[in-house]
């Protein structure tokens, strides 16, 4: 079996970091904005466009490819990309909120700009790109 690939946003605006807080049965952690490639999908560059407008309603373009690294706990690819913010205010699109609710009534999902260092103490999913992720904010925030 193939297993899948997913493809994540870094987005960076006025110093602050796109990301979707999650609420669920108490607990709270953050989410690197992404996604699973689909069919339609040329590229991973193009599945993390699209799954970064769906969850945040953000408008962005890559900038580059920064990390990759098997996820064994979703047993996939997790690719991160350096995108750069273009337009949008964070928000979930309506049929994405309707859909989480549907799927999980525990479960709150927020898109929220933070402050890089937030990330240090919080729980990042997915857990395989957390330590790149917060180095990297590290030296270029």
């Amino acid at each position: 079996m193939k297993s899948a690939k997913k493809s994540r946003a870094l987005i960076i605006k006025d110093g602050m970091v796109l990301v979707l807080l999650k609420y669920k049965n108490g607990a709270v952690y953050l989410t690197i904005p992404g996604g699973t490639y689909e069919e339609t999908d040329a590229t991973l560059e193009q599945t993390v466009l699209r799954e970064l407008y769906e969850e945040t309603s953000i408008q962005a373009k890559v900038v580059k490819f920064l990390f990759s690294a098997y996820d064994p706990l979703r047993k996939c690819e997790q690719s991160l990309y350096l995108c750069e913010y273009v337009s949008g205010e964070p928000e979930l699109l309506d049929e994405v909120e309707i859909k989480h609710l549907k799927e999980n009534p525990n479960l709150l999902v927020r898109p929220v700009w933070v402050i890089p260092s937030y990330f240090k103490n919080m729980e990042v999913h997915p857990e395989v790109l957390k330590d790149f992720f917060v180095s990297y904010l590290e030296q270029n925030s």
